[in-house]
C-alpha cells in the first residue's frame, strides 16, 4: 500500500502487471480482484491504489503543510500518475539494476528504523524528578562566565610577537586587527562578540580566562589556526534558563541518552563478524572521483 507513497515496494507491483498481461484469470483471482476493487480508490492497470493508502497520502500531505487543506481527488490523481510511471519503471527493467536495488534497500531499512527508534522514544518514561537531576548536572557543569573578547590572528609566532609590541607601544587593537589580522572577524576589529568559553579552542578559551577586563595577552595563544593575540573587553556570569525552560531540552537529553544506550544493547547482543570492510577501487562507472573531495575546514576565529 506504501509503494506509491514512498516509491518502495515496485516487485509487488510488478506481479500484478504481470498477471494482468497472463490471459484468463482463475476463479479465486477475480475473487480477490473483487474484494480488492471494494476497498479501491483506482484502480491502474489492474494495480489497485486503495481508500487506505489514500488516507494515508492526504494525512501525510496535511502533516506536511497543516496550513493548507489537502484535496482527496487531486492527491488521487497524483497517486494514479505515480502508479503509471511506476508500472513504466518495472517494465522498463530499472527495480533490477543493482544501483536501484540498493538504494531501495537503503529506504526501506531507513523507514524500518527511524519508525522502530521513534516508537521507542515514545515509550520513554521520564520522571520529573529525572528531570530535575538532569538539569542541576547540567546547570553545574556550566562555565561560571561568558566573555567578549577580540583577537589578532598571524601565521607566525614572530608575527603575533611583533603586533604585541606594537600594543606595548600604545597601537589601538581594533585597528591593529583590521591591518594585521588574518582571521575573519578582521573587518570588524576582530571582535568575537560574547562566547562560552567551551565554544573555543581549550588554548584559546583557557588564555581568555586569565585575563582581566582590558587586558591582552602578553604572549601569543598557539592553536590549530595560527597564532593569537586576544583581548578581553568584558565578562559576565552566564545566564543560566529555568527548570520550566530547559524541561523539554533536557527530556531530548535523557532519551537521546537512552536511545543510544538501547542501540549499544541491541549491538551487543547480535551476532556481527566483519568480512571486509574495504571499498572496490573505483565506483560503478570506472569514474575516479578521488579529484571532488573537498577538505573540510574549520572557522579560523577559533569557534
Amino acid at each position: 500500500m506504501k509503494s506509491r507513497i514512498a516509491l518502495i515496494g515496485a516487485a509487488g507491483l510488478l506481479a500484478v502487471v504481470m498477471l494482468g498481461g497472463c490471459g484468463k484469470k482463475s476463479e479465486s483471482q477475480k475473487a480477490a480482484a473483487d474484494q480488492s476493487s471494494a476497498d479501491a480508490a483506482a484502480v491502474v492497470n489492474g494495480s489497485v491504489i486503495s481508500r487506505q493508502e489514500l488516507e494515508m497520502a492526504v494525512k501525510l500531505r496535511e502533516q506536511a503543510d497543516p496550513r493548507a487543506p489537502a484535496d482527496p481527488s487531486q492527491i488521487l490523481n497524483q497517486l494514479i500518475n505515480t502508479t503509471v510511471l511506476e508500472q513504466q519503471a518495472i517494465k522498463e527493467g530499472i527495480e533490477d539494476r543493482p544501483d536501484i536495488k540498493l538504494r531501495l534497500k537503503a529506504m526501506r531499512e531507513n523507514l524500518l528504523v527511524t519508525t522502530l527508534l521513534r516508537e521507542k522514544v515514545a515509550d520513554f518514561k521520564i520522571s520529573n524528578d529525572e528531570l530535575k537531576k538532569a538539569y542541576d548536572a547540567q546547570v553545574a557543569a556550566m562555565p561560571p562566565y561568558e566573555y567578549k573578547a577580540r583577537h589578532i590572528l598571524t601565521k607566525t609566532k614572530a608575527e603575533a610577537e611583533a603586533v604585541i609590541k606594537k600594543l606595548e607601544k600604545g597601537a589601538n587593537f581594533a585597528e591593529l586587527a583590521k591591518k594585521d589580522s588574518i582571521a575573519p572577524s578582521a573587518p570588524q576589529g576582530g571582535e568575537l562578540g560574547w562566547f562560552n568559553p567551551e565554544s573555543m579552542v581549550p588554548p584559546f578559551s583557557e588564555a581568555v580566562k586569565k585575563l582581566k577586563k582590558g587586558q591582552y595577552t602578553k604572549e601569543p595563544v598557539h592553536t590549530q589556526f595560527g597564532w593569537h593575540v586576544i583581548e578581553l573587553e568584558n565578562s559576565r556570569k552566564m545566564p543560566v534558563p529555568s527548570f520550566d525552560e530547559s524541561k523539554e531540552r533536557v527530556r531530548n537529553f535523557i532519551a537521546n541518552q537512552r536511545l543510544t544506550q538501547y542501540i549499544t544493547d541491541m549491538r551487543n547482543k547480535a551476532e556481527v563478524k566483519v568480512v571486509n570492510a574495504t571499498l572496490p577501487s573505483a565506483d560503478t562507472n570506472g569514474k575516479d572521483d578521488s579529484g571532488d573531495k573537498q577538505e573540510d575546514t574549520k572557522d579560523s576565529d577559533s569557534k
